[in-house]
């Protein structure tokens, strides 16, 4: 890695640091290939500002020794995430036809740990954060350039189309998750989020239609990139308007009834600490 601004040199160093198990001085220089005055600088920024701690041994001829002052909870995520994406991205690389299928899906999981990044600046530190991304932009950087090598024309169009059909997925499924814990009445347990994280789209015809007569009258058109969807339900599909209405009583009564089905299946849950979703089958054993 080439580390020419002030902020690659930082995170080359807690990199190096971060990788080595208290290391010290003269094998930080050695594996940075730093300057030693540049070296001292940048320690002594890193140690004021708390990202790093310098300590040395109980023994009067101790050599300093360097450690990133990230949790433990912090490194084992980074360390776990990134292991993980490297173990995923191995089984891709074999053809181009195997990679063009599983790259939109490889960036996904990119994504979770800047997800994880993300929590991490939040509710843990701030350096950790920004090391998680900068190692981030690391893989990137090195994907784009075989990317760049492997694809052209036709094929490069179809990657592009499948990361944005991924895309798509995951930003809707965030929207449906916020509807479905804006719908909640008390804290959500660990259950209720996957359950809404999941999406377990009910029925919601009746309610649905009738929403949309009050607020458009007509069926909306929504354009999505190049192309468009419409708004569309079973329920416009029947011509005969008194079967209409009787579809739409049976599907607001069939939304009342899965909305108390489900409230009495995540108390369920609470009572026995039990998952909240269906018994497994030998193909959910992979996931979970």
């Amino acid at each position: 890695m080439s580390a020419n601004t002030p902020e690659d040199r930082e995170y080359l160093i807690l990199k190096t640091i971060e990788g080595s198990e208290e290391i010290g001085f003269n094998q930080l220089q050695k594996k940075t290939g730093m300057p030693k005055k540049t070296l001292v600088k940048y320690l002594n920024g890193l140690i004021k500002n708390g990202t790093i701690s310098k300590h040395k041994g109980q023994k009067p001829n101790s050599r300093v020794k360097y450690t990133v002052n990230f949790s433990e909870h912090t490194k084992e995520a980074i360390n776990h995430n990134l292991k993980e994406i490297e173990k995923y991205h191995q089984w891709y690389i074999d053809t181009k036809y195997r990679k063009l299928n599983t790259f939109p899906h490889y960036l996904q999981e990119l994504a979770a740990e800047y997800y994880q990044n993300m929590i991490s600046y939040l509710f843990y530190n701030i350096p950790s954060y920004k090391f998680g991304i900068k190692r981030l932009e690391e893989i990137l950087e090195k994907e784009k350039v075989l990317l760049d090598k492997e694809f052209k024309g036709k094929n490069r169009l179809r990657l592009l189309q499948g990361c944005q059909e991924v895309h798509f997925y995951l930003s809707g499924n965030g929207s449906d998750s916020i509807y479905h814990a804006a719908d909640r009445r008390n804290p959500r347990t660990r259950d209720e989020i996957q359950i809404d994280c999941v999406n377990p789209h009910m029925l919601g015809m009746g309610t649905q239609h009738k929403e949309e007569k009050k607020l458009f009258g007509i069926p909306l058109v929504v354009p999505i990139g190049m192309g468009a969807y419409q708004r569309d339900f079973r329920v416009h599909q029947i011509k005969d308007e008194k079967t209409k209405n009787l579809f739409i009583e049976l599907a607001d009564e069939y939304d009342k009834l899965s909305q108390r089905l489900l409230t009495i299946k995540y108390r369920l849950a609470g009572i026995t600490g039990a998952y909240s979703f269906e018994p497994k089958t030998t193909d959910d054993d992979f996931f979970f």
